[in-house]
């Protein structure tokens, strides 16, 4: 939870966010969509690239590979972060500065209780000493860049975000030659 401050006043932002499966969705069903609420994330057991990813910031649209989705995993609500706007923070040496915000991208330098492996030098991306995404959280920094004060509102509601509508196909299907890796995927 964090807090946003809208014409003069306070509000509290929640996030509430449902999914559904749908095996059977089509391309046209993915294209043609014009609610602001449907976000389409695909989500295989292999990916190019082998991450998730999302098709660019404040998008709609997205790859997610299944292993990182794990019980206690950050990977989707990082990506999420993507698809209202948010890129990765330009600092990645974290060390001294506490947990980690929801938009640092793997490999960010933190201090040892967040890394992969805490016993690593920080920095040793061959023994896990950089930050393993589990320990990423929202934070009221995270909330204060999507600068909700500057949406227009209907009724107490705006959009963040665009449409991409971007059709994936299954990566066990293609070649990596026939796939290019999204510039927000880094994460």
């Amino acid at each position: 939870m964090g807090l946003a401050n809208i014409e003069g006043d306070q509000h509290r932002v929640t996030f509430k966010i449902t999914a559904s499966f749908q095996p059977q969705i089509t391309a046209p069903d993915i294209y043609e969509n014009v609610n602001p609420r449907n976000n389409y994330f695909r989500i295989e057991e292999f990916a190019h690239g082998n991450i998730s990813f999302v098709d660019g910031l404040g998008c709609n649209t997205g790859y997610f590979k299944l292993d990182n989705l794990y019980k206690g995993s950050t990977t989707a609500a990082h990506e999420y972060g993507h698809t209202l706007g948010l890129h990765h923070p330009t600092d990645l040496d974290l060390r001294g500065k506490g947990r980690p915000g929801i938009m640092y991208p793997r490999g960010t330098l933190v201090d040892a209780q967040y890394q992969y492996n805490p016993a690593a030098h920080a920095g040793d991306n061959t023994n896990g000493g950089t930050m393993h995404p589990m320990h990423r959280r929202v934070r009221q920094e995270d909330i204060d860049l999507l600068k909700l004060h500057k949406l227009e509102y209907d009724n107490g509601k705006a959009i963040v975000g665009e449409f991409t509508s971007v059709w994936h196909p299954n990566h066990a299907d293609i070649s990596s030659g026939d796939y290019l890796l999204p510039i927000t995927s880094l994460s």
